[in-house]
């Protein structure tokens, strides 16, 4: 469903994070930056939705819609990648 995706991450960069559609689906630059481009915040309902409205609105096709939600029931790590944003920020503010 993402449009924009990182198809070359910074020199600095470290990845952590890949999916068989995106290679770079999350990067660190240790101290100074965290991209990540999932939604650890999103649960069923909200990809359901957001599948469904995007659907009606004709901005995916029935090809992606039939792809995708099956799976937004899928166990993912949205916590884990929370736990880390969090983490992330709390160990680099002043």
């Amino acid at each position: 469903m993402h449009r924009d995706i990182v198809t070359v991450p910074p020199p600095d960069a470290r990845i952590i994070g890949s999916n068989a559609k995106c290679e770079c689906q999350a990067y660190v630059i240790p101290g100074r930056v965290l991209c990540v481009q999932g939604h650890p915040e999103f649960n069923q309902p909200v990809v359901e939705f957001l599948l469904d409205n995007r659907f009606h609105k004709g901005l995916i096709g029935k090809d992606v819609y039939d792809e995708a939600f099956p799976h937004a029931a899928d166990e993912h790590d949205g916590v884990k990648v929370g736990e880390a944003i969090l983490n992330f920020i709390c160990n680099t503010s002043s």
